[in-house]
């Protein structure tokens, strides 16, 4: 097994925890978030992380750091951070989606 198909199953445990702190039981959500990779978002690592507004860093580069309900630094000298996923997870649930129609997050943070 290589390095990309552990990340897939790292993502889709990261997904169904998402799932359940958000509450939220839509399987179209939860295969995006399974499916899309969440360091292709972030730049390089390591990470400046949060969970309570106190950053850490991340142990290395390693893509799977950053698949736990996690807000990750953007610019932490200026408070700009990606967001916390079951956040993002809820809001896009929340839109109620129908077959065919897309939910879209915007974000410009790393350019």
């Amino acid at each position: 097994m290589d390095r990309q198909d552990d990340l897939a199953k790292v993502r889709r445990a990261y997904a169904r925890k998402l799932m359940s702190v958000a509450t939220v039981s839509d399987p179209r959500i939860e295969a995006a978030y399974a499916a899309v990779p969440r360091e292709k978002f972030l730049g390089p690592g390591p990470w400046l992380a949060t969970e309570d507004g106190e950053y850490y860093q991340t142990p290395s580069a390693d893509p799977e750091h950053l698949y736990a309900d996690t807000v990750v630094s953007i610019l932490p000298e200026r408070g700009l951070n990606n967001g916390r996923p079951s956040l993002h997870l809820k809001l896009m649930a929340h839109s109620s989606p129908k077959p065919g129609e897309h939910v879209v997050h915007v974000g410009a943070g790393v350019g």
